[in-house]
């Protein structure tokens, strides 16, 4: 799982998320939101454990003994950080244009916790045991560039209803979607999103930290959000591949659920 992958997935859901209230007669499926909800609280359990896992160094006399895992799940918690708040939106905006607060209320939660881990990390940045200055300074750098993406995103997004709420800075986000309104034609608007999308892929185009700590919870959880649009939507997104991984992930874990309760004792 690359950068990359979590950037087009927030600009599929820039793309495609007024389908959610738009299409007629759609409901979002909730199987698809439980799912979402138990990988995502899987991968939040995952990044808990794992920061508390590296908040102790181990006893020798190395520097930054824990550098690329520090820093590359840092990494991870701040650029996803970006999906996890437009995703946010889009759901908060279903539920004005709908009434059904259900989907919203869980990846609210989830919004909720993410934060509270970056949080977290933004502390551990300030103490200079845990990170060399020049990467504690990267990442910090990571963190203004991604709060400046959410505010323009969402800036985009209240052309539909009220985002602000999700605000890095509200002030900020208003100035962009003032930007974006005054763009009077829809040709202009196509070619002004366009360059941002650009401009959004390259500034995640490269990774700081080699190191990836992703899950097979993280695969699922990009993949149960394609979930939550119609079939034909969901097939127009670049990554298709992770809809199928997510459903064969949920497969497996069921069957080992399963396989737990009629044989406990051998399983575990």
């Amino acid at each position: 799982m690359h950068n990359q992958d979590i950037i087009d997935l927030v600009i599929f859901l820039m793309d495609y998320g007024p389908q959610l209230w738009e299409r007629q007669n759609f409901e979002v499926p909730k199987t698809a939101v439980d799912s979402f909800w138990l990988a995502a609280r899987a991968q939040i359990d995952s990044w808990t454990r794992q920061l508390k896992a590296l908040e102790t160094p181990p006893r020798n006399d190395l520097d930054y003994p824990f550098r690329y895992q520090r820093g590359g799940l840092a990494e991870e918690i701040i650029t996803q950080e970006l999906l996890t708040r437009i995703w946010t939106a889009v759901l908060h905006l279903y539920e004005q244009k709908t009434g059904n607060d259900y989907p919203a209320s869980l990846v609210h939660n989830v919004y909720l916790s993410h934060l509270e881990l970056r949080g977290r990390i933004l502390g551990a940045l300030n103490r200079p045991d845990y990170l060399p200055r020049a990467d504690a300074q990267r990442l910090l750098q990571l963190c203004e560039r991604t709060d400046r993406w959410n505010d323009l995103l969402l800036g985009i997004l209240g052309s539909f209803g009220d985002v602000q709420s999700l605000a890095v800075d509200a002030y900020r986000l208003d100035e962009f979607a003032e930007d974006y309104r005054h763009i009077k034609t829809e040709a202009r608007r196509r070619q002004t999103w366009k360059l941002m999308k650009a401009s959004l892929r390259a500034a995640y185009n490269k990774r700081i930290f080699p190191y990836q700590p992703h899950s097979d919870w993280t695969l699922a959880l990009f993949g149960h959000i394609l979930g939550f649009f119609p079939p034909d939507i969901a097939e127009q997104s670049a990554h298709t591949h992770l809809l199928q991984a997510a459903q064969l992930i949920a497969r497996c874990r069921k069957t080992e659920e399963l396989l737990f309760a009629v044989v406990p004792e051998e399983c575990g």
